[in-house]
């Protein structure tokens, strides 16, 4: 039989839609007619439900065309994500459940975009820190607690340990201006932080100043704060040291196996560094007094910086930091090099007024080579105009010293001073021979002259006459004497100068050494004693022209007869005047 199609009424539903919508039927005409007829039987409800979707498709176009193209544009996308991500759901199954390998796939993958997106955060976050450090290495400084390092440090610091350095370079810099803390200390950190395979010879006149160095800055390196710095840095998330010995260390960041650690130190003496070799080799002040009184040592010292050559590695160079002392030391070996005089960097420790007390305290000679970095003469006599004076007082506290000398044309000089409110009253005597010959001559000089105690230098016969002295019944002390004589001389003489006044007992001769001395002068005893016991006990004379109000209570003090075994006793133990 036959079935004819059936003409379908509209419904309630349908007449509400067309009242919504205005002339929404007058745009879809005839809207039956556009089903077309089927053959196949279809019931009610199937013919329903593709009259409505294909209703739905064609409102959908007509819409379309009456919205705003704005809107168009971004509402339909919009609702569209939305209406898709709720009725598609990936993480479901064909029953509508969730699927837990999906899920555990999609979460995995989810964190793995997240982790990576916070990787490259980081690696740009560690790129700019290390940048900013790279061009401004104070920075270091300031993170280890060297605050007063500035700018020009960091520029000594690039300079010293910049990449591709072929020419050995010299940086020359006045005293106390913190070459050695900004170029070792913070410069060796620095350098290691972008090398870290890096082999590093830090080279000082004496091995124990170089191993305290070292020591400086393996304590710096077991801080917690360098750890967490190459944490930040992202250089390493876990840093130690693998060897910390007293003349090398080691830093976890080294990949590359090698003999020679990351930093080693060694002093100009040391033997047996060939076979070793290193990609930088630094000299830190190995150039000292010693290279400006003896032409061996100079000779010595040029040596070793040669020998060095065999152990730096092939295209690298070697560098240097310094003070000069000769005209004719290792220094004037280097073709590359940087001076840096007093006056030239802000350093806050010298005032106007500091550098005047400096020039005041040093020979002309010593200022300029220390301070002014330049060579002038101090061959002429510089301790003239010799100050007399007729006032000594034999209650007032006397100390005394004996530079002996044993045999030969050599002299022994005994010194005595005697401080005053103002003045540093001088009597001294030199002796031809032997000392032993002169050993009543000084008893009767030590009770004239009521000395309370006598200091005597032990170098040369290792305490044999201290002993000898001793026995007599002289309150005599002995020391070993470290400092060089010369820079000595013209240290504490120059600085105690103007307040030194020679009694009229003084001996001539020991005048006249005074007067004669410069650094080629054949007998420089009493200037040597009268330095020696300046040092010993000078300093609390300078302490009293600072502060003359405790003067009056120290004299009472010490003058009272039960407090002289005191204060004997105090100078044993090097307490000085």
């Amino acid at each position: 039989m036959n079935s004819k199609p059936i003409k379908e009424q509209p419904s309630k539903e349908n007449s509400l839609s067309t009242h919504a919508i205005p002339n929404s039927t007058q745009a879809i005409p005839n809207s039956t007619q556009a089903i077309p007829n089927k053959k196949t039987a279809l019931n009610s409800e199937d013919r329903s439900s593709q009259m409505t979707k294909q209703l739905t498709n064609q409102l959908t176009d007509q819409l379309t065309d009456q919205v705003p193209s704005q809107l168009t544009k971004q509402v339909p996308s919009q609702m569209t994500s939305q209406v898709t991500k709720q009725m598609t759901n990936p993480l479901t199954n064909q029953k509508g459940l969730l699927d837990t390998q999906k899920f555990s796939h999609e979460y995995k993958r989810e964190g793995a975009i997240n982790e990576q997106a916070q990787l490259q955060a980081a690696a740009v976050q560690y790129k700019t820190k290390r940048e900013r450090l790279l061009k401004e290495p104070e920075r270091l400084g300031h993170y280890l607690g060297y605050q007063d390092l500035g700018s020009v440090h960091g520029e000594w610091i690039r300079k010293i340990w910049q990449d591709n350095l072929t020419e050995d370079r010299l940086i020359l810099a006045h005293r106390n201006s913190y070459k050695t803390t900004a170029i070792i200390i913070v410069g060796v950190m620095w350098y290691l932080l972008f090398h870290p395979n890096a082999t590093i010879l830090i080279a000082r006149k004496e091995y124990k100043g170089a191993a305290a160095m070292l020591a400086r800055i393996r304590r710096h390196y077991l801080a917690p704060k360098v750890a967490s710095l190459y944490s930040q840095l992202g250089i390493a998330e876990k840093f130690s040291l693998t060897v910390a010995k007293e003349n090398t260390l080691s830093l976890s960041t080294k990949t590359v196996i090698t003999q020679e650690g990351n930093i080693e130190v060694i002093g100009t003496s040391a033997k047996g560094i060939t076979g070793r070799h290193y990609d930088r080799i630094h000299l830190d002040d190995v150039v000292t007094e010693h290279d400006r009184d003896s032409t061996k040592e100079r000779i010595k010292t040029i040596r070793f910086y040669e020998n060095l050559k065999s152990v730096i590695k092939p295209g690298n160079a070697i560098t240097a930091t310094g003070t000069p002392w000769h005209k004719h030391d290792l220094y004037k070996k280097f073709g590359h090099v940087d001076r840096y005089p007093l006056g030239s960097i802000n350093i806050k420790a010298f005032t106007a007024e500091q550098i005047k007390a400096k020039q005041q305290e040093l020979s002309p000679a010593m200022f300029a080579s220390q301070y002014q970095l330049t060579h002038i003469s101090d061959h002429h006599n510089l301790f003239l105009n010799v100050k007399r004076s007729s006032t000594w007082d034999v209650n007032a506290r006397t100390l005394g010293h004996i530079d002996p000398a044993f045999g030969g044309t050599h002299t022994s000089a005994f010194t005595l001073v005697q401080f005053t409110q103002s003045r540093i009253l001088v009597i001294g005597h030199v002796f031809t021979g032997h000392i032993r010959k002169h050993y009543e001559k000084i008893k009767s000089l030590i009770k004239k002259y009521h000395v309370t105690g006598t200091y005597i230098e032990t170098n040369a016969d290792k305490g044999a006459l201290l002993y000898d002295l001793q026995r007599q019944g002289l309150m005599v002390w002995g020391y070993h004497e470290a400092m060089n004589k010369h820079i000595k001389i013209m240290t504490l003489l120059y600085q105690y100068w103007q307040h030194l006044y020679f009694h009229k007992d003084c001996d001539m001769k020991y005048i006249g050494q005074i007067e004669d001395y410069n650094e080629r002068a054949l007998l420089d005893d009493a200037p040597d004693s009268l330095a020696s016991l300046l040092m010993k006990c000078g300093r609390t004379f300078l302490a009293y022209l600072d502060h003359p109000t405790s003067y009056a209570a120290t004299k009472q003090f010490n003058d009272r007869p039960e407090q002289r075994l005191h204060w004997v006793r105090e100078l044993e133990r090097g307490v000085v005047f």
